[in-house]
């Protein structure tokens, strides 16, 4: 799906600069409050910086808080146990409709609790592993269509922190595509056990295999000097 403010080439996206609402949550406001103060809601985009004073958990509870009953796809590098089971409480409460975790390679050995605490609540249909930075969630529903982009792992994060909500349904399908498309190259339970870490590898480069794309060509970096 396109507008004319917003197209893309294969899993890269251009669009026009839309009006944002600057943040600066460094008084100690929870992150309901922030969303409530920039006036977040649909074709709105918010970005700003926090000091740790609410996490990428409170910034999901604030959104589903808005949006009511949705379907989320979370991706981090860590999680901690009690920020996992926050979002445990959060499908228990019907908040969340068919989660989704896309982890890193080395998810299970470091986070070891987590990751049993994870497959045992939500099955290994609900998770993939591949090589992963990046920190972003998906929040859809009929209604509203949510993507949260930020530097905050799922756990608690006592730093400088930026993050950036945007209701905007073409941004969040370009999510979509690519996580879905992890989803369709590797298997449940692939990423877990001995072989797990080779096909979390194996999986990444898969993905966008037989396209021509700058976004998934890499040049070394000593070509680059």
């Amino acid at each position: 799906m396109t507008t004319p403010d917003l197209f893309s080439t294969d899993q890269t996206i251009t669009r026009k600069a839309p009006r944002r609402k600057p943040v600066r949550a460094f008084a100690g406001e929870q992150a309901a409050h922030v969303l409530e103060k920039a006036q977040f809601g649909k074709g709105v985009e918010i970005m700003g910086f926090t000091k740790g004073q609410f996490s990428f958990v409170d910034l999901i509870q604030a959104v589903l808080q808005k949006t009511g009953p949705a379907n989320l796809t979370l991706s981090t590098w860590a999680a901690s146990v009690a920020d996992l089971g926050r979002i445990s409480l959060f499908y228990d409460d019907g908040m969340i409709v068919s989660p989704r975790f896309l982890l890193d390679g080395a998810f299970e050995s470091y986070n070891k609790e987590s990751a049993i605490q994870l497959r045992e609540k939500f099955g290994d249909e609900a998770i993939r592993i591949v090589p992963n930075h990046s920190k972003f969630a998906i929040i859809r529903n009929d209604d509203w269509a949510v993507t949260i982009q930020t530097s905050m792992n799922l756990n608690q994060n006592k730093r400088l922190e930026s993050f950036s909500l945007t209701e905007c349904p073409d941004f969040c399908e370009a999510y979509s595509e690519i996580v879905g498309e992890i989803w369709g190259l590797q298997k449940a339970g692939a990423g877990f056990g001995p072989t797990g870490y080779r096909a979390s590898s194996n999986t990444l480069g898969k993905l966008g295999e037989g396209r021509t794309s700058s976004f998934f060509d890499v040049t070394p970096g000593s070509m680059l000097l």
